[in-house]
């Protein structure tokens, strides 16, 4: 615990009530948590500039355009940085981020968990001003009514889309994932 960013027995936090000692350790827990996630994105072995990397579509190997290219997250404990090799499929014409494809992280925007509670904000209170307060207070993300308004509906937008493609799959008898297959049994 000598490490962490806050002592809790020192002159400072001696006359600090329960909840104010509260509010510190949950900071130094965020501090904590994005250094944690950043040593661990510096260490993935898909970070690193010098390894093989495979198109995630056709599985042909990528020609890395740059070796490290910088990006700064933004998580539900704050903003990560990070640097990853990124690349493009010569077979394909596919662009590839090899870390970012390998741990979920969305291509563009905040991360999945950020996005999750913008996103259950939105729905959760009455108005985007609502939602705003509710992201502030529970999860101590300032976020402007306007940008939970865009980030609801950008997101609402993409699973619809995401949708549609599997409806227009479907009634062409297929799926995203292959071709339908006709169950061995049916009971009703």
């Amino acid at each position: 615990h000598d490490a962490l960013p806050i002592s809790m027995n020192d002159a400072k936090t001696s006359a600090l009530n329960f909840s104010e000692l509260l509010r510190l350790a949950w900071a130094a827990g965020q501090d904590v948590g994005r250094m944690l996630l950043e040593s661990r994105l510096a260490q993935d072995p898909r970070a690193r500039a010098d390894g093989s990397f495979s198109c995630s579509t056709c599985k042909t190997p990528l020609r890395i355009q740059k070796k490290a290219q910088q990006r700064v997250l933004a998580t539900s404990l704050g903003k990560i940085g990070y640097q990853r090799p990124y690349g493009i499929c010569d077979r394909c014409g596919t662009s590839c981020i090899p870390l970012d494809h390998g741990l979920g992280i969305p291509k563009r925007g905040a991360s999945v968990d950020r996005l999750e509670k913008t996103c259950h904000a939105a729905v959760v209170g009455r108005s985007f001003e609502d939602g705003s307060e509710i992201l502030s207070v529970h999860s101590g993300q300032s976020m402007s009514p306007k940008h939970v308004h865009k980030t609801a509906e950008a997101e609402g937008q993409r699973i619809a889309e995401e949708r549609q493609q599997e409806v227009s799959a479907y009634q062409n008898g297929k799926t995203l994932k292959g071709p339908l297959k006709a169950p061995a049994l049916v009971v009703v």
